[in-house]
C-alpha cells in the first residue's frame, strides 16, 4: 500500500514539473511520458523528466521562497554545483563514489538537477560504470535509464534506475 502511495506522489510531483515547463514552450522532448511500455502515471522512471526530477525534489510547482504542496522546498534557481557547495554533507559522500581527484563542480555541471547528478553518480558505483561515459551519454540527451540501458545492456536498465533514484532521494533528504 504504500508503494502505490508513493508512486501517487511520484505522479502527482512529474505532473507538476511538467506543467511550468509546457508552459513556457519548453517541453525539450521528453514529453512523451513513460518509456519502455510501462503503464501508469510514475510506472517507470525511464523519462528523464519522471525520475529524476522526483529525486532532486528542487523543481516543483510552488511559488519560489515558498514550501509546494508537496513540503519540499521550491526551485532555488541555483546550478547543481552551486547547490553541492552548501551541501558539504552529500559533496563529501559523492566525493567518496566518485574515483579519487574528480572535480565535483566540473563532475556536475551540465546535468538538470541534483537529483539526475547524485542517481547518475550512484549508477556508476553500483555497476561500475565509468562515470564520464554515463554523463556523455545523458549530455547526448538520453535518460538515465537509456544511458544504462546502452553502456550496460546486460542489466535490467529500469531497476537500476529506480535503485539509484531511491538512494539518490535518501542522499538528498538526510542532514546536509
Amino acid at each position: 500500500m504504500k508503494r502505490h502511495h508513493l508512486y501517487t506522489l511520484a505522479a502527482v510531483v512529474a505532473l507538476g514539473l511538467s506543467l511550468p515547463s509546457l508552459a513556457a514552450g519548453n517541453a525539450g522532448g521528453n514529453s512523451g511520458g513513460n518509456s519502455g511500455g510501462n503503464g501508469g502515471a510514475g510506472g517507470n522512471a525511464g523519462s528523464s523528466n519522471h525520475g529524476n526530477a522526483n529525486a532532486g525534489g528542487q523543481q516543483n510547482a510552488g511559488e519560489k521562497g515558498k514550501p509546494s504542496q508537496a513540503g519540499k522546498p521550491a526551485t532555488t534557481g541555483k546550478t547543481v554545483a552551486q547547490q553541492l557547495e552548501n551541501r558539504t554533507k552529500l559533496s563529501a559522500k559523492l566525493g567518496q563514489l566518485l574515483p579519487a581527484g574528480t572535480d565535483m563542480q566540473a563532475a556536475a555541471e551540465g546535468f538538470k538537477n541534483l537529483g539526475q547528478f547524485v542517481a547518475t553518480v550512484h549508477v556508476s558505483k553500483n555497476l561500475g560504470i565509468a562515470f564520464s561515459d554515463l554523463k556523455a551519454k545523458m549530455m547526448e540527451g538520453a535518460s538515465l535509464g537509456a544511458a544504462i540501458k546502452a553502456l550496460r545492456p546486460e542489466v535490467k536498465a529500469t531497476t537500476e534506475e529506480k535503485k539509484a533514484l531511491r538512494q539518490a532521494h535518501r542522499d538528498i533528504t538526510g542532514p546536509r
